[in-house]
């Protein structure tokens, strides 16, 4: 699952570089980019450990 994040981590930074705007870029990366991840990641646990 992590290759999948940093998949679409990657994906989102290479749309957010083409931007018009600076502010534009860095709202779409944290808005596409990091909360989806941040929430799944918290969602399905990935990096908690197993005990």
């Amino acid at each position: 699952m992590h290759i999948i994040c940093i998949g679409w981590l990657f994906v989102i930074l290479m749309m957010s570089l083409t931007a018009s705007s600076l502010a534009g870029g860095v709202l779409g990366f944290i808005f596409f980019g990091l909360a989806p991840v941040f929430l799944l990641g918290y969602l399905l646990g990935l990096g908690r450990r197993s005990r």
